[in-house]
């Protein structure tokens, strides 16, 4: 996925059109462009780790069936110390925007 990212900043840089806005780094660039599912790994240490990656708005909930166990997906945001809104936002609402639902 960052090969791709890096790719993006590439091209999206020649092609035609009103000039794009230049980010001041691909840290930056990812923030901004990039969406983050914690599937499959459902510690708090990953979750804080997605937090201090992207913003809250870019991570979307997944489990990675049937690869990995599901036991643990719903208690893993349960437990997690955000606040409720917050858990919405990753359980359902960040998707919802994403995919246009």
């Amino acid at each position: 996925m960052v090969g791709s990212v890096v790719g993006c900043w590439h091209v999206r840089g020649g092609l035609a059109g009103p000039p794009l806005q230049r980010m001041t780094s691909r840290t930056e660039y990812f923030r901004e462009n990039v969406y983050i599912a914690p599937s499959g790994l459902f510690g708090q240490a990953q979750l804080r780790f997605c937090l201090e990656t992207v913003p809250l708005e870019r991570i979307v909930f997944a489990v990675d069936y049937p690869f990995a166990s599901n036991d643990g997906a719903v208690a893993f945001l349960d437990e997690a110390d955000l606040p409720e809104q917050s858990k919405r936002m990753i359980a359902h609402e960040n998707a919802e925007l994403l995919l246009r639902l």
